[in-house]
């Protein structure tokens, strides 16, 4: 995720709860794991989903109380890099936001 920003850390973070397990971000009604608070309650089911050879974050999220926190407004932030495409779109969104720094 290497756009994401202090100001999305900081709206996650603002919309934690005590009693969630995980506090993670939506964007277009998808979850985004990868970028999520994580409890140190959420341990023990961690472990016996790894020595279950469950290995994804969706399913690990399924089985907690976690919070769903709104990200629409900042979905640049969740981009994946999985392809050379999406490294290529990464790069261009870089450059554009060096650009409009240099521009004060």
């Amino acid at each position: 995720m290497p756009l994401i920003s202090q100001e999305s850390i900081l709206h996650l973070w603002s919309h934690s709860h005590k009693k969630a397990d995980i506090v993670i971000p939506m964007t277009q009604k998808k979850l985004q794991p990868m970028c999520a608070f994580y409890h140190k309650r959420v341990h023990k089911i961690c472990t016996q989903q790894i020595k279950d050879s469950n290995f994804g974050l969706n399913e690990l999220v399924r089985c907690t109380k976690f919070q769903k926190v709104d990200c629409n407004k900042l979905i640049d932030s969740f981009s994946n890099m999985n392809t050379k495409k999406d490294l290529d779109l990464v790069k261009q969104k870089l450059e554009l936001t060096s650009n409009k720094k240099c521009r004060i």
